[in-house]
This record gives C-alpha cells, structure tokens and sequence, in this order.
C-alpha cells in the first residue's frame, strides 16, 4: 500500500504479486493490485484481478464499481467516447450491482452510461 501511496504502481504490483503467493484467496490483495494496474493502463490485467477479488468475495461492493469502470475505461481508451448500451451492459451490470450492495457513488456512472439510475 506503500508504494501505491507513493505512486510506484509497478513496485506495488510486485509486492502484491508476492502477497498473494503466499495468501491466494485475499480479495482485498486482488483489488488492491488491480488499483495499481488500472494506474499504469493495464485495464484488462486489472478487470482480471477485480474478477478474482468478486469471485473470492461475491459482496465486495467496491470491486464491482471499480471494475465497471475499468469496463469503461476499455471501451474509451479506443476514442469511442460514447460507446452504445449494448457496449456497456456489462459495465453496467456491476455498476447496477455495487449499487444494490450499497455503493452510492455509481450513479452518475449509471446515469450516464446506462440511461437511467
């Protein structure tokens, strides 16, 4: 969390890379890791990582947001500023489930994306 903090994402990567040889089914090292490679745009490494954070942890509310973003982030890095509903279903699938569990910080997210909060 160190060196995330101190804006070495690559470094960071490293060490949760090492964290989760030895500790394989922490879901908070799995998002954590996948924070720091949404820093340095490796967006499908980090919606591979939020996967695994919500495959350990079905209820963890802020990997679903997160990865909603990363799901967008994929569609406009390719300068498809609006990508179609169809594109972003399932981004908005996770935003509509961080929501459900809590998040209220995706609305803008929804409404933007996905028509409607």
């Amino acid at each position: 969390k160190i060196a995330y903090s101190e804006g070495q994402f690559e470094q960071s990567i490293k060490y949760y890379d090492q964290l989760l040889a030895l500790a394989p089914k922490d879901s908070e090292a799995y998002f954590n890791r996948a924070a720091a490679k949404g820093m340095i745009m490796d967006v499908a490494g980090s919606i591979k990582d939020y996967d695994k954070a919500i495959e350990i942890n079905p209820n963890y509310m802020e990997a679903y947001a997160n990865r909603g973003v990363a799901k967008i982030n994929m569609l406009t890095k390719k300068e498809n500023i609006q990508p179609t509903k169809e594109q972003t279903s399932d981004a908005c699938a996770d935003f509509k489930k961080a929501k459900q569990l809590g998040d209220k910080t995706v609305d803008e997210m929804i409404f933007i994306y996905c028509g409607k909060k």
